[in-house]
Parts: structure tokens; C-alpha cells; sequence
């Protein structure tokens, strides 16, 4: 039993784990004769198949690892942008007269640079044997005006778009109540940002509501997009589609990674939000060691509560899920001014906990995860509320401190 042990640690540290991450096996044989109360759970738990399954287990822990270092370095990165940022900014304000601090206060609009070239996202995966962007660029094929009209628009409201199960009259009925009651701190010229934009349907939903429930109007509407063709189609229905309801695009939508806004200022808008995270189908790549379609019950521990291999591979794989949602919410807290929301619609719930949906992180995460790491925000303003579009899905707010 011993050899195993040495054995199990030796590969640990050889991929970059640490022992210490799982219990020894003949802990583990102790433990589970004592929790099976003498009924022989543990009898074979050494055998050639299960020392098999413990190895594999041992590489995925490595890459796990592996991969919170990228984490730490995007965050690292995103905290040295912040602070170079904040430099230049208390620099040029040391250098202003004290008639240019008298409109400090105004209302400044950002113009963004976009960015020329984007790295591919990590979340851009494989699906029905093609990844996610090709099969956004495809539905945009319909879409062959090189400008639309407001006709154009109306017509495209009728159908359903970026992934949504309904047209946009529908979705906003649904929408309403919500956008009205959390986007309400907003006034009439201030700047709205949202990460992940699709086609743009969802800020002009945004600005239609505040508009017919609240007055509020002249807003300055800003938003990136991965698909490059929606990026297209969303500046086309944004040009064309608030002016008349008596807003503006700020700045034209750019396209970009939701993890990484390098080219946004920091506090540049007064409210900040997204309408869905798009998760990591396999956060811990065990497609390509398996060599075969990941399944549930791959890292799902839904038959045997006593399978703790399995139930450890589960958690290492929610573990770098929660990262990737930690690099998309840390760039929204970063671009968000002092005291603004930050809103996340339509959040999943893990994929063990909810298998029909993509994945993502339950509602007791955040309030750790603001902590761990490190967001600016006032978590007692933390709010959750069920979405109605969708089962075991929940809208999110919170304010930047």
C-alpha cells in the first residue's frame, strides 16, 4: 500500500500538484472502512482499475493547476493595467489647473480605439463540428444589406437571434421588470456598457425600456462582441435604431474578449452589465485525453457517493470554470465607475447541479468570489433574482464601491 502512495505523490508533484491536494490511499482505506462501518466498502479499492482511474486523475489535477496560473497571470495583468491606468489619471489630474478641475464632474464620453486583431477565446469551442463563432457567422448570412432601416430592424425583431429561445417583443416583455427596477440609477446622458453584445438587441431592449418606463433618454451606448459578422450587424441596428428613441452609440461596437478589455480605460462607464457568460464547455480539456465526447458522468459523481476520484475530477473542473467567470466579472468591475452597477443576466448553474444548461456557478459563489478575487465591489449590494426565460438560471446585481 505504500508503494502506491509514493507512487500517487511522485506524479503529483511531477505535474505540477501538490500531495497534500489528496487524501493517501491508505488514508483513504482507513476512511472508508470507518464511514462503511465494517461492511467492506474499501475491500478492492486498490485494484489495477481504480489505481488507473487515480492516475488519470493525478494529470487532470496538473492541468487544473496549470491552468490557475494563466488565471492568476490574466488577473495579475489586469491589476497591473488598472494601476498603470490609475497613474496616468492622478498624473494628468496633478498637472490640471484648477479651472479644468472645476468640470471634473461633467459627464465625460469615452471613445474607444478598437482593437485590430483579438486572440481566439478560450470559450470559443467545438459544437456540432464546428466552433461556436463559425456558427454565429452563419446565421448571419441572412443579413446581406449594407445598411438596414429601421423596416430592416423591425423585421429582425420578429425573429429570434443570438442564441435566445424567443423574438425580441417577447424576451422584453419578460425583461422588463427587471431592467427597469436595476438599471434604474441611470440619467438621462450617462454611458451603458455591455460585454458580449451579440447583434445589439439586447442594449436597444435596454434603452427602449428606460426610455418608455423611466424617461430616461440621450444615453451613450457602448459594447463588444466576439463574433466579428454580429459585430457588423450590431452597429447597423444600434446607427439605425437609437436615434429615433433619442440615444447614441458612444462609441461603434468593437470587437473583443469579455476576459480581456485591455483596450477599455478603467471606470469609463456608469453602468456596466452582460446579458449571459458564456461558459467553458470543458474547462479541463478531458475531451482530448479521453479522446472521446466528454459525458455527465465523466465528472458528475451522480451514482456513487463514495466515488471520491470522480468527485474531486468534478470539483477541479467547477473550480476552473469559476475562473473563467471571475476573468469576465473582474474586467466589467474594473471599466465600471465608483458606485456603478455591475448586472449579470441569465447566470447558469453549475453543469452537475443543472445538466440541461451549459454550466456556470451557483448563487453562493459570489459573495466568496468577490473576495477571493479581489473585486472592488460592496458586497452587501449583492442581489439575486429567477429568471423567468429560463429554469435554474438567476439574474445578478452588485455595486462597484
Amino acid at each position: 500500500m505504500m508503494q502506491h502512495d509514493e507512487e500517487i505523490k511522485s506524479l503529483i508533484v511531477e505535474t505540477g500538484g501538490s500531495s497534500s491536494n489528496i487524501p493517501s490511499p491508505s488514508k483513504l482505506s482507513r476512511l472508508s472502512n470507518v464511514k462503511g462501518k465494517g461492511k467492506g466498502k474499501c475491500t478492492h479499492l486498490w485494484t489495477s482499475s481504480n489505481i488507473k482511474r487515480v492516475l488519470i486523475l493525478v494529470l487532470f489535477i496538473g492541468i487544473a493547476r496549470n491552468g490557475n496560473k494563466l488565471v492568476s497571470k490574466h488577473v495579475s495583468a489586469s491589476n497591473d493595467n488598472a494601476i498603470s491606468s490609475k497613474k496616468s489619471s492622478d498624473s494628468s489630474s496633478s498637472n490640471s489647473n484648477s479651472s479644468s478641475s472645476a468640470t471634473a464632474t461633467t459627464t465625460s464620453i469615452p471613445k474607444l480605439t478598437c482593437p485590430s486583431n483579438i486572440e481566439p477565446s478560450k470559450n470559443d469551442f467545438d459544437f456540432e463540428d464546428e466552433t461556436i463563432s463559425t456558427f454565429y457567422e452563419k446565421q448571419q448570412k441572412e443579413i446581406k444589406k449594407e445598411f438596414l432601416t429601421l423596416d430592416d430592424v423591425e423585421e429582425l425583431k420578429k425573429k429570434n437571434y443570438d442564441g435566445w429561445s424567443g423574438n425580441f417583443y417577447n424576451i422584453k416583455r419578460k425583461k422588463t421588470k427587471w431592467k427597469k427596477k436595476m438599471f434604474s440609477s441611470l440619467k438621462s446622458g450617462d454611458s451603458i456598457f455591455e460585454s458580449a453584445c451579440g447583434r445589439g438587441f439586447n442594449l436597444l431592449m435596454t434603452v427602449e425600456i428606460l426610455k418608455e418606463e423611466l424617461g430616461i433618454e440621450n444615453l451613450n451606448v457602448y459594447g463588444i462582441e466576439y463574433i466579428e459578422s454580429s459585430v457588423k450587424v450590431g452597429n447597423q441596428v444600434l446607427e439605425t435604431a437609437l436615434e429615433p428613441i433619442g440615444s447614441q452609440i458612444g462609441s461603434p461596437l468593437c470587437r473583443g474578449d469579455a476576459t480581456n478589455l485591455f483596450f477599455i480605460p478603467d471606470e469609463s462607464f456608469d453602468l456596466v452589465f452582460t446579458g449571459y457568460i458564456d461558459p467553458l464547455e470543458d474547462p479541463l480539456n478531458i475531451q482530448s485525453k479521453l479522446k472521446r465526447e466528454l459525458k455527465l458522468e465523466d465528472i458528475c459523481n451522480m451514482t456513487d457517493p463514495d466515488d471520491w476520484a470522480k468527485a474531486m475530477l468534478g470539483e477541479l473542473d467547477q473550480k476552473a470554470q469559476e475562473d473563467w467567470y471571475a476573468a469576465w466579472v473582474s474586467e466589467l468591475v474594473r471599466i465600471a465607475k465608483k458606485g456603478s452597477p455591475i448586472i449579470i443576466e441569465e447566470v447558469s448553474n453549475s453543469l452537475c447541479s443543472s445538466p440541461d444548461d451549459w454550466g456556470g456557478v451557483s448563487q453562493e459563489w459570489w459573495r466568496g468570489a468577490a473576495e477571493k478575487y479581489k473585486w472592488d465591489i460592496d458586497v452587501d449590494s449583492i442581489y439575486m433574482e429567477h429568471v423567468k426565460l429560463k429554469e435554474n438560471r438567476y439574474n445578478l446585481f452588485m455595486r462597484k464601491n
